[in-house]
């Protein structure tokens, strides 16, 4: 699954997350897409999600 790097423009905070799609990364924060800048970090299996980086 691809890991998508979020950065909300309206409370500056960034995080990345795990998810199928742009929009469902953005939803799974809580955050409408249209209120955040979206950048695909990497593509493939990932193995431990527990280890991501949080952003801040």
């Amino acid at each position: 699954m691809p890991r998508y790097r979020i950065t909300n423009r309206v409370i500056k905070e960034t995080q990345e997350v795990e998810a199928p799609y742009a929009q469902v990364a953005c939803e799974k924060l809580g955050w409408m897409i249209g209120n955040c800048y979206v950048r695909c970090i990497r593509e493939g299996p990932f193995s431990d999600i527990s280890q991501r980086e949080v952003i801040k």
